[in-house]
């Protein structure tokens, strides 16, 4: 895969961020992340629960980052914030390019164990060539460990991990929603994936986060790690319900219980 992307003209999407109770978490890690990659901030949305959590952004950031824009939500949990964000620049305040980011991402890195700085000219990237497939969904490999990322793009049914991804909607256009508060990421790529037929993932990049932090965010909603993990099981066989065996089975991983995609499914 080539890194070094050629001159883009601008699409003007927009950065959303949901967070909830993680403001310090969110300038250490995000807003630092974006940061080294020069990403104007200026085009961040950063999406809050209630008007209490939006005077904590505020104190933590209000000095050194004036210029964010704060969206409050007045939804509860993640699933509710994941389907505000499309609903939001779909419905009410339109984009058709918006990319989509964690609070408590550490790094994205290339396959060769570098930083991948470049990060206003990959989501450009990303979206034309959402364009030119005909998807609108693309992302990057959920691996952390460099040493198990492709220098390729894959086209064909792959989970696009919730925590850094782009997504292109139709003006007008009522959005896919989730009920799902675990493997919302899940629900959202197979509903791209069946409505599109493809889905664009970049092998060569990873994320580098802490899963599971109990320090706000969704474990810390759920009440726990260990709550957590007891809804990951208890929701498995629903997303295998809901979108067949040909397309999604169960697994098992250190967590617990897991979801794997087929990557050969056919139509």
């Amino acid at each position: 895969m080539n890194h070094e992307f050629p001159e883009l003209v601008t699409l003007g999407y927009r950065l959303a961020i949901p967070t909830y109770n993680r403001p310090e978490i969110l300038k250490a890690k995000t807003l630092a992340y974006l940061s080294r990659c020069d990403i104007d901030t200026n085009n961040l949305d950063i999406f809050v629960e209630n008007e209490f959590q939006l005077s904590l952004y505020y104190m933590e950031l209000g000095d050194a980052y004036p210029e964010l824009n704060y969206i409050v939500t007045h939804t509860s949990g993640i699933c509710e914030k994941r389907n505000f964000v499309r609903y939001y620049y779909a419905m009410e305040n339109y984009s058709r390019y918006v990319f989509c980011m964690d609070d408590d991402i550490d790094t994205i890195m290339k396959k060769d164990g570098t930083e991948a700085t470049e990060l206003d000219d990959f989501i450009e990237r990303g979206f034309l060539e959402c364009e030119n497939v005909g998807a609108t969904l693309f992302g990057i490999s959920p691996l952390h460990n460099e040493f198990f990322l492709r220098d390729n793009i894959s086209y064909n049914l792959n989970y696009v991990i919730g925590a850094f991804f782009g997504f292109i909607s139709e003006e007008g256009e009522e959005p896919y929603t989730t009920d799902m508060e675990h493997y919302e990421d899940f629900d959202f790529s197979l509903a791209h994936y069946f409505k599109d037929k493809k889905i664009v993932r970049y092998n060569g990049y990873g994320l580098k986060t802490k899963y599971f932090e109990d320090s706000g965010g969704i474990t810390y909603q759920m009440g726990g790690i260990e709550a957590r993990r007891e809804y990951m099981k208890n929701n498995a066989q629903y997303m295998v319900d809901k979108w067949g065996e040909s397309a999604v089975k169960i697994t098992k991983n250190k967590w617990g219980i897991g979801l794997k995609l087929n990557h050969n499914h056919k139509f």
